[in-house]
């Protein structure tokens, strides 16, 4: 899909940028113009502001932006909604583009922008649509020649027909496809692809022998784009269709052959998932030494590329075999690396819903702004509507004076619902920034709680081998459980916890201690646990107490606090 698209948004640059090269320095550019060129330019090193940039122009009047302009810039919109995880919405702007470019005189050149539209359908299983903008665009492409258009539309057909599990028609538009591939078209990568189609049609189906077949067909094409590691992927396909039939080494082969494709073409996620395929196989054949092999080798891959999610998956295999083998030493180090890389996995996740937010409001605003326009166009057309029958006749003129005058409040009414509902969303969004918060709160507890179960836990472990061992290993034991003792009793992980709880309920720590010095830190834990909205499983559940006992202590708060016998507790806490 994204190749497709790169191919109309270069058409949208070589038509809308050319004049400016040219006539940069002239007063007389419209403003669209010029922010469309700002806009390519953040196109992929900073998608939110291009958004924000592509928002603005289409803020602008039509004097301001020529109607080819505002085309390209909804289709750039489309492509980065879709990117940044709004499918819906980028929906709505492929649709908006494609009715600008048909009104535009160039409808008969959308035919990869309804692939891209179909696709959007598609992969929110709306079948039927999608299939109806394939064919929009397969017609278009036979009415330009566009063979390698109609290849493309037939396959998308042919997916089609197999999610539905119509396994025969989807295999004729397949062989349909195949035969464009052979006749009219002298392109080795797709006639390569619909090998690959109908092998996976086949393995679908479940007759494997016959899926095995058009992989090797593939392989046996000689393809010299390695834009999506086609080849490599089909040796992985290959070697899944194998072990499935028991042959494990010729799988094995098959899987080693694939990574060698997915190094030479540098694509590290193909890589991340064959090395698990890879050390999950060698496992099951007991083989733990390549098995490690491979796994240290991703491990040390991924750590170069800051490949956070794809090293925490290593590190989880390594701890489930260190784990088996009782190996308590490289488990403790590799348990250790695994929460270091959890924390900055759960950093960049508060980042991405952060930047998410922003474009979500961005979407919302420009939403308003489109609805006050169309009340004041509305507005507009009822006025001009009123000067025209005033001319005519003072009668119908008062009657529509009377007219606009309703037309005006229910004009207002609209605005100031739409104020309404434009706060109750704000109220919203700082709702979901607490339940952020208090998530981050959560995870932060739970993470403390763990480290120090898993510390005191292995301080138990270290202590009976110190027992059994009176060496030099016996001291060096003995050392570490001191070290263990220092790293329970300093505190330092609920001071982090504090620091981050007083940011976000500044002074409850003050004036808790202020109605009563004498608390102690359980206390304290119990009612900051409260003040999060956590209940009481929850809390028990964090301060490793039953549910009882966190009921007594709250009890033994009340009288603390001197909290009056008509107020709750949960309510005197979320006072504070």
């Amino acid at each position: 899909m994204c190749s497709h698209l790169l191919i109309i948004l270069g058409i949208c640059l070589l038509f809308s940028t050319r004049p400016i090269q040219a006539n940069r320095t002239h007063s007389n550019i419209p403003a669209g113009v010029w922010m469309h060129d700002s806009l390519t330019a953040h196109l992929k090193s900073n998608p939110l502001k291009a958004i924000q940039i592509g928002l603005e122009i289409l803020d602008l009047t039509p004097d301001e932006i020529p109607d080819t302009i505002r085309a390209f810039t909804t289709l750039h919109m489309g492509y980065l909604l879709d990117k940044q995880g709004f499918p819906m919405q980028a929906l709505a702007f492929y649709l908006d583009a494609a009715r600008l470019l048909e009104e535009s005189g160039m409808g008969p050149k959308t035919g990869y922008l309804n692939i891209d539209i179909g696709n959007l359908y598609y992969h929110q299983n709306q079948f039927e649509p999608a299939a109806e903008k394939y064919q929009v665009a397969k017609n278009l492409f036979h009415k330009e020649n566009n063979w390698a258009g109609v290849y493309t539309s037939i396959n998308n057909l042919a997916l089609i027909e197999k999610a539905l599990g119509n396994y025969h028609e989807a295999h004729q538009l397949f062989l349909d496809a195949l035969h464009i591939a052979h006749e009219k078209l002298d392109i080795p990568y797709l006639l390569a692809h619909s090998y690959k189609y109908i092998g996976d049609l086949y393995r679908a189906m479940g007759q494997r022998d016959s899926a095995l077949v058009y992989y090797n067909k593939t392989l046996n094409v000689t393809v010299t784009d390695p834009e999506d590691n086609l080849i490599g992927l089909i040796r992985e396909k290959a070697a899944s269709v194998l072990l499935e039939q028991g042959d494990t080494l010729t799988a094995i082969q098959y899987l080693k052959q694939a990574e060698a494709d997915f190094i030479q073409n540098t694509n590290l996620f193909y890589l991340s998932d064959l090395y698990l395929t890879m050390s999950d196989l060698y496992f099951d054949m007991h083989d733990d030494n390549s098995a490690l092999l491979v796994l240290d080798q991703a491990r040390e891959l991924f750590e170069k590329e800051g490949m956070i999610h794809h090293q925490i998956q290593i590190e989880k295999r390594l701890i489930e075999h260190y784990k088996l083998t009782g190996e308590k030493e490289l488990l403790i180090r590799h348990q250790h690396f695994l929460n270091q890389l959890m924390e900055k996995r759960y950093e960049s996740e508060v980042s991405a819903q952060i930047q998410r937010v922003d474009i979500q409001n961005l979407l919302q605003e420009y939403q308003h702004k489109l609805y006050i326009k169309k009340l004041e166009l509305e507005k507009a057309h009822i006025w001009r509507n009123g000067a025209f029958f005033i001319s005519l006749l003072f009668l119908a003129m008062l009657w529509l004076l009377i007219a606009r005058y309703h037309n005006r409040k229910k004009t207002h009414q609209k605005i100031l619902n739409q104020k309404e509902k434009i706060h109750v969303q704000q109220l919203q969004l700082e709702k979901i920034k607490q339940d952020q918060a208090n998530r981050e709160l959560i995870c932060q507890a739970t993470l403390i709680q763990q480290q120090k179960s898993f510390l005191e836990k292995l301080k138990s472990d270290l202590q009976e081998l110190t027992g059994s061992d009176s060496g030099n290993s016996g001291g060096m034991l003995r050392r570490a459980v001191h070290a263990i003792d220092r790293s329970l009793q300093g505190g330092q992980a609920w001071r982090q916890f504090e620091t981050r709880f007083t940011q976000i309920f500044p002074g409850f720590f003050q004036h808790l201690t202020a109605i009563n010095p004498a608390l102690t830190s359980q206390d304290i834990k119990i009612c900051a646990y409260h003040r999060m909205n956590l209940d009481t499983k929850e809390i028990a559940s964090l301060c490793y107490l039953t549910v009882r006992a966190v009921q007594t202590s709250r009890y033994r708060l009340r009288k603390k606090l001197e909290i009056p016998e008509e107020m709750s507790f949960q309510e005197f806490i979320n006072q504070i």
